[in-house]
């Protein structure tokens, strides 16, 4: 049976709508707050303020790796299960997506220090400057006699450490951003795996340690990832990526001393053939409600 492609086509329109306007909301905000924190870091006397929109960094990141599935011929955006009929998100495409978007969270909180060691800086120059103002009046006076001789300003310019505080802040959050800009498929397709499958996940009131059962995860990746992974051109990793996993599950072993089938349940055998069973299991798993990106 073959999935219709309007069908396919409709799920993948939705689904990028979904993704793209949540960084395009990003943007826009973003670029309210880099435009206050510019102009707030050069009055208080920062010099070379240059401040990215990791939002933007993002958007382009996100459509240049979709362009490297288009050449593989796969989609970032949307898988099809001939077998059920049914149009899904790419499990290997929904990893990646997560990933960077929680990158971009990373970067977003690390702008917020950067504009809170601009606040901190501002209050100290603004104390200053009243305690300045608070002096008694002799002293006033003896200051305005003072300065008719040799005339004074009080000196507010950022100190050594103040000014090292402000560019180091920045530079982490410059340094946030290029993670994103510099992110490479190859590199970071094992890690954000691992962390979307092992990953924990929360059903209503209920946390779940993680995202796909153990014993579902043999046939989630013969079904879902390893197909995708040999079109990228990455088959070489499969065995690091069913080894990675292997060590995260086993953190889960209450003990050594279970029988084999039983640790099945707490770690992944890639060694057993997933029958049809699995396979629906693994489908039914993996659902859109349980899509942690677009919650």
């Amino acid at each position: 049976m073959s999935v219709n492609e309007q069908k396919v086509e409709e799920f993948e329109n939705k689904y990028k709508e979904t993704i793209f306007s949540k960084i395009g909301e990003a943007v826009e905000s973003q670029q309210k707050t880099i435009s206050l924190t510019s102009q707030n870091a050069k009055n208080i006397g920062q010099l070379n303020v240059d401040i990215p929109n990791a939002s933007i960094s993002t958007n382009n990141k996100i459509v240049e790796i979709s362009q490297e599935f288009k050449k593989a011929g796969i989609s970032m955006f949307s898988q099809k299960f001939e077998t059920y009929d049914i149009v899904s998100s790419s499990l290997v495409g929904d990893a990646i997506i997560q990933d960077l978007m929680e990158k971009l969270g990373d970067a977003s909180e690390k702008l917020v220090q950067y504009n809170h060691e601009i606040a901190n800086v501002y209050k100290t120059k603004n104390e200053k400057l009243q305690a300045l103002q608070n002096v008694t009046k002799m002293r006033k006076l003896i200051s305005k006699i003072r300065s008719f001789f040799v005339p004074t300003k009080p000196d507010l310019s950022l100190t050594e450490e103040e000014r090292n505080t402000l560019d180091t802040s920045l530079q982490i959050y410059r340094d946030a951003d290029d993670k994103i800009c510099n992110y490479k498929l190859e590199e970071n397709i094992v890690p954000a795996l691992v962390k979307l499958i092992a990953g924990p996940k929360k059903i209503g009131k209920i946390d779940i340690p993680h995202h796909f059962s153990a014993y579902n995860v043999p046939s989630l990746l013969e079904e879902s990832v390893i197909p995708n992974l040999k079109k990228l051109g990455y088959e070489h990793l499969i065995p690091e990526l069913q080894e990675t996993l292997i060590q995260e599950y086993k953190k889960d072993l209450p003990n050594l001393d279970l029988a084999k089938e039983d640790i099945a349940l707490y770690v992944p055998d890639f060694n057993k053939n997933g029958n049809k069973k699995d396979k629906e299991i693994t489908k039914n798993d993996y659902s859109k409600d349980d899509d942690i990106l677009l919650e």
